[in-house]
């Protein structure tokens, strides 16, 4: 990173993405609607997303790297160590983000392989109540369920613990807060 100001705008940015909390179950439940609490979740997935790119950006893979990516990448280990985040850390995992920014591929993987057709979507509470109701041939069929109780996210039958995101993202932003010590030149 060539400046402390670049450091700042990326301090700013962390700052305002970091604060977007994983609402109580009280909070859900409170609302009268699922689509209600997927708009929050995802608000909360996205913002947790921005964060996560600032870190880990995306590259192509490719050996031959181009500027931007090589720019890209020294950023991320730049504000990884001022930060003390690794790859150990939560927002280091791309599949959540990845499946809900790439969801159109998803539902053509899951119109490939999908035995019953039945899609399943923005369902609240315990999973285990809602496997063995009819017509569920996999959890799979699940797009996006919540369980507010445990703080778990299930994409496709991929459990995210969203708590374990939301403690990286308060890190994150007591980190940015205190970075105002930081003498900027």
């Amino acid at each position: 990173m060539k400046s402390d100001f670049a450091l700042l705008c990326y301090k700013a940015a962390l700052e305002y993405n970091s604060a977007f909390k994983l609402v109580s179950s009280d909070q859900l439940y409170a609302g009268d609607q699922c689509v209600l609490i997927f708009e929050r979740l995802t608000s909360f997935l996205q913002h947790a997303a921005s964060v996560s790119l600032v870190f880990f950006p995306s590259t192509s893979g490719s050996k031959n790297k181009t500027d931007v990516e090589i720019k890209r990448e020294s950023r991320g280990r730049h504000l990884q160590s001022i930060f003390e985040i690794d790859k150990n850390n939560s927002l280091y995992d791309r599949n959540l983000r990845n499946h809900l920014t790439h969801t159109d591929e998803r539902i053509d993987l899951w119109c490939e392989k999908s035995k019953s057709r039945n899609q399943f979507r923005y369902n609240v509470g315990p999973i285990e109540g809602i496997l063995n109701g009819p017509n569920v041939d996999s959890i799979l069929d699940y797009f996006e369920h919540f369980d507010a109780d445990t703080n778990k996210f299930i994409f496709r039958g991929e459990v995210y613990d969203l708590s374990s995101i939301a403690a990286s993202l308060s890190i994150v932003k007591d980190k940015a807060e205190n970075l105002m010590s930081h003498k900027f030149t």
